[in-house]
């Protein structure tokens, strides 16, 4: 009981220094914390193994410029080195995801799956809140299902 409560607990502080931010919503808040029966026990599996690699690289691939829009000089050449990076990570994140714990799984390609959509938004200037808010939540639930701290 007490690990559900720091997992809640984890999942507010999270998406209150999300929500704090405010650089052109790539960063936007998370909801919910994730409602796993096998945390402890997902947090041993090879996805979690990779997550615990890939996610820092994630975070470590270079932003898009803090206020950029459509016309920021070169933001075609930003998006696509940007996406680039990000694909390749989530290439070698995604054959390393187990087909057990199943709620782990289908965290795992819930993250790939919206990261893979943001990207493609972003190449077609169609990117808005939504792609970041759905990619932050899906990052967030496999984090914690992974028993890893977020923020």
């Amino acid at each position: 009981m007490a690990r559900v409560a720091v997992i809640i607990a984890a999942g507010l502080v999270a998406a209150a220094l999300v929500m704090n931010r405010g650089d052109n919503g790539e960063d936007a808040p998370v909801a919910q914390a994730p409602t796993s029966s096998a945390t402890v026990a997902a947090e041993d599996n090879s996805t979690c193994k990779a997550w615990r690699s890939t996610r820092p690289a994630m975070v470590g691939i270079p932003r898009l410029p803090a206020g950029w829009d459509w016309d920021t000089p070169n933001i075609d050449t930003l998006i696509a080195n940007r996406t680039a990076a990000i694909d390749k990570a989530l290439d070698l994140f995604e054959p390393k995801i187990a087909d057990e714990p199943a709620d782990v799984a289908e965290a795992a390609h819930t993250f790939v799956d919206e990261q893979r959509k943001g990207n493609e938004k972003l190449k077609d200037h169609t990117y808005a809140g939504a792609e970041a808010v759905a990619i932050n939540e899906a990052s967030t639930r496999l984090s914690l299902l992974c028993g890893m701290s977020v923020g």
